[in-house]
């Protein structure tokens, strides 16, 4: 049986948001883990399009690639339950 994935890159510099960020004087936070209201609660991108993917029929298993950030942005991906 063939099995479908899905991949997921998430191991960006964050450059461009970083520069915003800076020039607004607003603390430094990967886009990934910012909050996203889904309707009734919040999640970060991250955990959102992970669970969207999750949730999407015939795709058997989602592979989440990290590198920079990857201490901020794991604790999210630990706390989604399949």
């Amino acid at each position: 049986m063939l099995t479908v994935s899905a991949v997921i890159t998430a191991a960006g510099k964050n450059s461009r948001m970083r520069k915003d960020q800076e020039n607004l004087n607003i603390p430094i936070q990967n886009k990934l883990t910012l909050p996203l209201n889904n309707g009734n609660y919040s999640s970060t991108i991250i955990e959102t399009t992970i669970n969207n993917v999750l949730n999407t029929e015939n795709i058997d298993e989602c592979i989440v690639v990290l590198g920079h950030y990857c201490e901020e942005i794991l604790p999210f991906i630990n706390n989604i339950h399949d």
